[in-house]
């Protein structure tokens, strides 16, 4: 999916399906950005770096190469196993990979996995396959 905003006194948020075709949009007034404190691309790039570099997506980090990311955990019910991802770009100043990893079913452990134990290090594998 992807989502553009295009900037004025009444923000419309255009969002698209990952085959670009049109899914729908949202408006929101500028009041709402402002309170909800929207933050740019480039804080939001230094977020996800800090993230990999310092955070709890250390796991997707590859030598001599800035790593933007995030990872996450999805509840699917008192006893299911969680859904596990984790979604970044590399190099982060100018990106020439991007890449999603989801892991359903727990990989396997249930309950007990996060996304930086068990997505990260898939998309760094595939991150570094793709910069060598």
């Amino acid at each position: 999916m992807q989502i553009h905003v295009v900037k004025s006194k009444i923000h419309r948020v255009k969002v698209t399906g990952a085959d670009l075709n049109y899914i729908g949009s949202i408006t929101i007034d500028e009041d709402l950005m402002d309170a909800a404190n929207i933050i740019s691309g480039e804080k939001l790039t230094r977020m996800m770096v800090d993230s990999v570099e310092i955070g709890v997506a250390g796991r997707a980090g590859i030598s001599q190469v800035a790593v933007a990311g995030k990872t996450g955990t999805a509840e699917n019910g008192p006893a299911e196993p969680y859904t596990l991802w984790f979604t970044g770009f590399a190099p982060a100043e100018k990106p020439q990979v991007v890449v999603s990893v989801v892991v359903e079913d727990g990989g396997g452990i249930g309950q007990n996995g996060t996304g930086n134990q068990l997505a990260a290090p898939i998309a760094k594998a595939v991150m570094e396959a793709v910069l060598d």
